[in-house]
This record gives C-alpha cells, sequence and structure tokens, in this order.
C-alpha cells in the first residue's frame, strides 16, 4: 500500500483579512448571525496596526506573518499580491443550508470501513454541515466534502495561459452548467433530492462548454459523480468529429484543461473522504479558517436543468442534443 502524505488548506469564504480562532460553543442553534462561532470559528478583531484601509504587500508583510498563511505569504512576497483591508463582515451560507444544519445535526456518523475503498465512510447524512463542532480531521474532511455550494448553477469564465516573459500568450472561454447536490438539496426545488438523478445514483452533474477560440467552438464535457465510493465518469463530444468519447475521471492530481494547475488547485482534494484518513495537525490564528491537515491515501438551475438532467442520464444522445441546441440558438 502506498502512503502519501500531504497538507491541504481549507478556507471558509470570509470578506475580510481577520484573524481566527477555533472555538467550541454549546449546542444552542446555529443562525445567520453566529455561524462562523457555531461552526468552530472566531474572528480576533484585535490584530495591532491592522486596520480597514490599508493595505498589506510585501513592504509591511513582516507585521502580519502570524496572521497570513504561508502560501498566502509567497504570493505576497514573491509575486506581488496586495491584499486590501476592510472591515470584518460576518459571513454565512443560505438560510436553506442553515436550516438543514439545524434540524440534522448530530445525525451524521463516522463508519470505520478498515482498508476497504469501495464502502462508505459516512451514516446518517441528510443536509447541511455534517459536523458542525468536528472532533476529528475525518469529520472535518466530510465538512469540506459537504460544504455549501449551492444546489445548481451556471458560470461562463476564462482561463488564460500567461508567460513570465512574454505575458498572455492565449486564453479560452468557457460555459460551466452544474447540478451541485442531486441529494441533501437545501436551497433549489425539488428539494430534498432531484429523483431523476438521484435514482441513478448520480450526485452531481456538469456540462462545461467551450465559447472560444472558434475552433474549439461546440466542444462539450460532461462528468458524473456517483453517490458512492467510485471514480467519475466523464463524456467529450468533439464537434469535428461529431461523436461523443466516454473515459472514466480518474484525474486525481492530475493536470486541469491543459493548464499547469491541478485539479485539486480548483477545489482542493477532489476524491472521497474516506479514501483517506485526515488528521489535523495544527490550528493557526489567520485571515480565514484555514486548518493545516495531513491525509494518507488508504487504498488505491429550468431549460438548463432539464437539458442537464438528459445529459447526464443519456450521455450521447444528451451531449449532442445539447450541441444542436447551441447551434440553433446561434445561427
Amino acid at each position: 500500500m502506498t502512503k502519501t502524505a500531504k497538507w491541504i488548506a481549507i478556507p471558509a469564504v470570509a470578506a475580510a483579512l481577520f484573524a481566527g480562532v477555533w472555538s467550541a460553543s454549546a449546542q444552542e442553534p446555529i443562525a445567520r448571525a453566529n455561524w462562523g462561532a457555531a461552526v468552530g470559528f472566531t474572528p480576533a478583531l484585535d490584530v495591532p496596526n491592522l486596520s480597514a484601509g490599508m493595505t498589506v504587500d510585501a513592504g509591511n508583510l513582516d507585521g502580519f506573518t502570524s496572521v497570513v498563511p504561508e502560501p498566502i505569504r509567497i504570493l505576497v512576497s514573491k509575486y506581488k499580491l496586495k491584499i486590501r483591508v476592510r472591515d470584518y463582515a460576518a459571513y454565512a451560507p443560505s438560510d436553506g443550508y442553515i436550516k438543514a444544519t439545524n434540524d440534522h445535526r448530530g445525525k451524521a456518523r463516522l463508519v470505520d470501513i478498515g482498508a476497504a475503498w469501495d464502502k462508505e465512510g459516512l451514516d446518517g447524512y441528510v443536509a447541511g454541515l455534517p459536523f458542525p463542532q468536528p472532533k476529528d480531521g475525518n469529520e472535518l474532511a466530510w465538512d469540506f466534502y459537504y460544504n455549501y455550494h449551492g444546489d445548481d448553477g451556471r458560470n461562463e469564465f476564462a482561463v488564460y495561459w500567461v508567460s513570465a516573459k512574454r505575458g498572455v500568450e492565449r486564453h479560452e472561454v468557457w460555459r460551466w452548467t452544474y447540478i451541485i447536490n442531486t441529494l441533501h438539496r437545501t436551497d433549489i426545488p425539488p428539494m430534498p433530492r432531484l429523483d431523476r438523478l438521484a435514482d441513478k445514483d448520480i450526485a452531481a452533474t456538469s456540462l462545461t462548454e467551450t465559447l472560444f477560440p472558434l475552433d474549439r467552438k461546440g466542444q462539450l464535457a460532461l462528468y458524473n459523480v456517483y453517490d458512492n465510493p467510485t471514480d467519475r465518469e466523464g463524456w467529450v463530444y468533439i464537434p469535428a468529429q461529431r461523436r461523443t468519447m466516454r473515459f472514466t475521471s480518474d484525474n486525481h492530481g492530475e493536470a486541469w484543461n491543459n493548464t499547469d494547475l491541478m485539479y485539486e488547485d480548483i477545489r482542493g482534494y477532489s476524491g472521497r473522504p474516506e479514501w483517506m484518513e485526515w488528521k489535523i495537525l495544527e490550528k493557526p490564528p489567520c485571515s480565514r479558517r484555514w486548518v493545516r491537515m495531513s491525509r494518507w491515501a488508504k487504498t488505491r438551475w429550468k431549460k438548463n436543468l432539464r437539458l442537464q438532467e438528459r445529459a447526464a442520464l443519456e450521455p450521447d444522445d444528451g451531449l449532442a442534443t445539447s450541441a444542436r441546441l447551441r447551434r440553433r440558438t446561434n445561427a
């Protein structure tokens, strides 16, 4: 059995540069106003010489090393990142997610699966944050896995390839339509589950379309994530060939879409929590809720929503249908 050790940083979204310490709170109901403290994070707002309106840069970074995580310090000192400071603002996920966390608090429990990789390591989870006060690294890993991302969405974004010598070399524009949760839904009907996909054990699905450059326009990539410990599946539609190719998406630790980023650089660890053994190494004060952990490998939205469902259920036909609809729209 190969064992690998790596630390990861797990952030909870915050709107300011502030320091924080973990706290243990009583089992009072969690509300939007006290979400941060209730899930194990309390901001410390008395950082010396740090005030709203100032900028943290390479010139003054040494005065704030205790509250700026090491990876961010590297970006500031080596790559000239500047951090603009504003007054602290409390953060929280959606009201639906908070309600689900309260309604189902205490139901989730860890399952000891030993060295097995094909068994589920969590039982009793319904929705919301599984462990508002994680006691160990494994509970925290499940909090990261089920942390708030919303239910469905659609984004258009650009990716740039930048050279230190030549600047921007090229860029691509993509549209990403996704269903984050077919189960454990808290915000967008149907709730709590999207039966058509959930009945097929599909936990999440996403459809990415290339909009630019023109020679790749219309290329589609569909990924399905399953509600069990198994690798994701993917399908790619290539317009020039008018065909769909299927593949198993076992891409953990690999390059993301032909860039020098890994899949883990986008959203952190992309595997199942039970595939690793997690341990909290330290709980440092920092600008966000960053927790240093180690992991060891144990073993090996309506039209768009309907289209996404069809693509996930019938990949070969669904991707081609999506391409046809797009060609008609653009004609």
